[in-house]
C-alpha cells in the first residue's frame, strides 16, 4: 500500500515480510515467546532445535537471557546454569556459522540486513547477560 508520496508504508512492508516467512518457523517463534521461564525456553529448545532457523535460535537465546536474569540487591545474576544454556548457544553459533559460510542460508530467512544486524546484536546481548 503506497501513501500519497508513492512510498510503501512501514506497516505494509512489515506485513509483506511476514507473509513471506515460513509458517513452520513463525510457529516455532510464537512457541518460544509463549514460554514464561528460562527453563521452559530451554526445554522447548531441546525438543525443537533441529527445526530451528537462525531467527528461532536468536529468539530462544534472547528469551532465555531475558527470563533467566534475576535482579537483586547485588545487581543482576543468572538463574539458569550455564551448562543448560550450552546446547542452545551451540545451535545458535552453528546456524550463524552456516549463514556465514553459505550465502543462501541467511537470505532464506527473508530478513533485511538491518533485521539480521538486530539479531546479531540481540545474540551478543544475550551472551553477555548470561555471562557466557
Amino acid at each position: 500500500m503506497q501513501d500519497e508520496g508513492g512510498f510503501v508504508s512501514t506497516r505494509s512492508r512489515t506485513a509483506a515480510r511476514r507473509d513471506r516467512r515460513d509458517p513452520l518457523h513463525v510457529g516455532i517463534g510464537a512457541e518460544i515467546l509463549e514460554q514464561e521461564s528460562a527453563e521452559a525456553v530451554l526445554a522447548l529448545s531441546r525438543r525443537r532445535s533441529p527445526q530451528f532457523n537462525v531467527v528461532n535460535a536468536h529468539t530462544a537465546l534472547h528469551r532465555t537471557a531475558k527470563l533467566g536474569a534475576v535482579w537483586g540487591p547485588e545487581g543482576c545474576r543468572v538463574s539458569v546454569p550455564l551448562e543448560s544454556v550450552k546446547c542452545l548457544v551451540e545451535v545458535t553459533i552453528g546456524l550463524l556459522r552456516a549463514a556465514c559460510e553459505h550465502e543462501g542460508v541467511m537470505s532464506a530467512t527473508k530478513l533485511s540486513t538491518q533485521e539480521q544486524a538486530v539479531g546479531l546484536v540481540n545474540t551478543a546481548w544475550s551472551l553477555a547477560r548470561l555471562e557466557y
